[in-house]
């Protein structure tokens, strides 16, 4: 049965009421409520990657998801949160149409709605997943104009989400491709010293268009967030982007919304 999304709005609409320090403590006081429940599996999970680091790491990773989700669920109601974020990059930003390459490092769903004020005609490619919380995100990023291309759902899925997507770009918006997404095929990269699978949509849709590709980051700091908008090769654009990624996960663990 579907949750209701009415919880949701009405958080947000009482977290926009909040200076966004205290709104950002809403969102750390989440964070200790949640420790007992997957504190014990992340501190494991990542002091087998980083060890030595784990209880550290999970410490921080779970308050930056919870600041994330106030900061997100407030942003339709306080647009001027924006003005806390700095753009390195943004020459790099295609025009015409291109590709944007994500992944769901940083405040990733406040990343959409910063770059869609820098130009309308946004348009994300994901995988559909039934929930309150991402029916609220839907209907945000439809607020700030951004389309989305759903890559499930009806007889070849993914070949129609392409197609669709393909146009798009034709028609000079800017497609974005979170790589890191679950996938059952694609490219077996080396990420963090162990293979990883990451969907090749974004290389796919590159070399089918011609247009150019860039990668975005959005990485909290403590001034507020640093948005960073960079070159990719056309001929490898994932696995340039899988490189970058490592070195900033390596960097800041606590900010990938891990999956275990």
């Amino acid at each position: 049965m579907r949750t209701s999304v009415y919880p949701i709005l009405i958080l947000a609409r009482a977290l926009a009421r909040l200076p966004g320090a205290w709104a950002l403590a809403v969102g750390r006081l989440l964070a200790v409520l949640a420790l007992p429940l997957v504190g014990s599996r992340a501190t494991r999970e990542l002091e087998a990657r980083f060890p030595g680091r784990g209880r550290a790491i999970a410490g921080a990773w779970l308050q930056n998801i919870g600041m994330s989700v106030c900061e997100f669920l407030r942003s339709r109601h306080r647009p001027d949160d924006h003005s806390g974020v700095v753009i390195h990059g943004l020459e790099h930003l295609p025009t015409g149409g291109g590709v944007l390459v994500c992944a769901h490092f940083g405040n990733f769903e406040l990343m959409g709605s910063v770059i869609s004020r820098l130009r309308r005609d946004v348009t994300v490619l994901v995988n559909e997943v039934d929930s309150s919380l991402v029916r609220f995100a839907n209907a945000t990023q439809r607020y700030y104009g951004i389309h989305t291309i759903y890559a499930t759902g009806g007889p070849h899925p993914l070949a129609r989400a392409f197609l669709q997507a393909n146009q798009t770009l034709g028609a000079g918006h800017l497609v974005c491709v979170f790589v890191d997404a679950p996938v059952s095929d694609g490219l077996t990269l080396p990420f963090l010293d162990r293979p990883r699978t990451f969907g090749g949509g974004a290389d796919a849709l590159v070399a089918r268009s011609g247009k150019p590709v860039v990668a975005a980051f959005l990485t909290r700091t403590p001034a507020g967030h640093l948005l960073e908008i960079l070159p990719l090769p056309a001929a490898e654009a994932t696995r340039a982007f899988v490189q970058l990624l490592d070195e900033r996960v390596r960097a800041r663990p606590d900010q990938y919304m891990w999956r275990w």
